[in-house]
């Protein structure tokens, strides 16, 4: 077995290999030791990447599905899994990535379209309304507010010169001097 990723939360670490999902309990410190337990079997992680810690919950990117361990892990129900999973560059898994949103309560999922090779879509969960919306974002990185207002992302802007340009987001209602076109679109009910 190989270890794929691992995630902090809770005073426990979540580790997760090709097989297996285990649990890391820090159980001493005079003489410092560890217990591991494994929670599940035959669930998966894309990428050492694909998860992050947001509210008391880790989240994570799965080959098939989304996951959240809180104590135990569940699937999370997906209203738009067959739109992501059935348009993604699995030859590209490693660059995708997870990153939290605190302020709107949401975790966000990075992910390379099928025919891209760079990371240029993501899915939004907004765990307190059990919310799913989808988007094309070219991101290579994201760091959530804390220190600083707003949330601060990466990417690209010349592969050939290998630069890159450093985004804040959530400020505003423009794409820099660009207006953003947005719009809702939804099932028939």
């Amino acid at each position: 077995s190989k270890i794929i990723g691992a995630s902090e939360s809770k005073g426990e670490i979540i580790l997760w290999t090709d097989t297996a999902v285990y649990k890391m309990d820090f159980l001493g410190s005079e003489i410092p030791y560890f217990m591991f337990s494994e929670i599940s079997t035959n669930i998966s992680i894309v990428s050492r990447t694909a998860a992050t810690t947001a509210g008391d919950s880790i989240y994570w990117m799965g080959d098939r599905n989304f996951y959240r361990y809180n104590g135990g892990i569940e699937v999370l129900p997906c209203s738009v899994l067959n739109y992501v999973y059935s348009d993604m560059n699995y030859l590209q898994k490693e660059l995708f990535f997870a990153a939290p949103n605190t302020e709107f309560n949401e975790v966000v999922f990075f992910y390379c379209s099928e025919n891209s090779d760079e990371v240029d879509r993501y899915v939004t969960f907004n765990y307190a309304e059990n919310l799913w919306t989808i988007g094309s974002m070219v991101r290579t990185s994201w760091s959530d507010c804390g220190l600083r207002q707003n949330p601060h992302a990466a990417s690209v802007s010349n592969a050939t010169l290998n630069t890159s340009v450093l985004c804040e987001q959530e400020v505003g209602e423009n794409d820099g001097d660009d207006p953003m076109t947005a719009f809702v679109e939804s099932a028939y009910f």
